[in-house]
């Protein structure tokens, strides 16, 4: 049995020694993870910064992009301006409509107008006008 006790106290003795060289090993894989740990949190830190950053910088693009697209499409929805005369003929006359307006408007010598009418009687050669609702008159075409 002697036998059988030595073999016993050589294996605690060679586990034993197993455990003291895994423990041995061990202590840098952890100091190495623990000086990692504040590298790590930094970098986290660093990233999230980053990330918000550019969300920040994304929802600016996007807020810019979205006055463009309003402004290409008001562009393309105006419609072109229809530029309009009139012209009055007769007896070898030729007489533009908004001529006639601007003459009516200065021989009624009133200053604020807010509406004009103008009635066109070629047969008398005159237009007859109606300033405001109330000032009346006539000028020569």
């Amino acid at each position: 049995m002697k036998g059988s006790r030595s073999v016993k106290t050589t294996a605690k003795q060679t586990v034993k020694k197993a455990a003291a060289t895994a423990k041995k090993a061990a202590e840098p894989v952890v100091e190495a993870t623990e000086a990692a740990v504040p590298v790590v949190e930094e970098t986290v830190k660093t990233v999230a910064k980053v990330a918000e950053k550019a969300v920040s910088k994304a929802e600016e693009v996007k807020d810019e992009v979205k006055k463009e697209v309003k402004k290409t499409a008001a562009k393309r929805t105006r419609k072109a301006a229809v530029k309009e005369s009139v012209y009055l003929q007769y007896l070898g006359k030729e007489l533009n409509s908004a001529d006639i307006v601007e003459t009516a408007k200065k021989a009624s010598g009133v200053e604020t107008i807010t509406s004009i009418t103008v009635y066109l009687k070629p047969e008398e050669n005159k237009a007859y006008y109606v300033v405001n609702g109330d000032v009346t008159g006539s000028v020569e075409l």
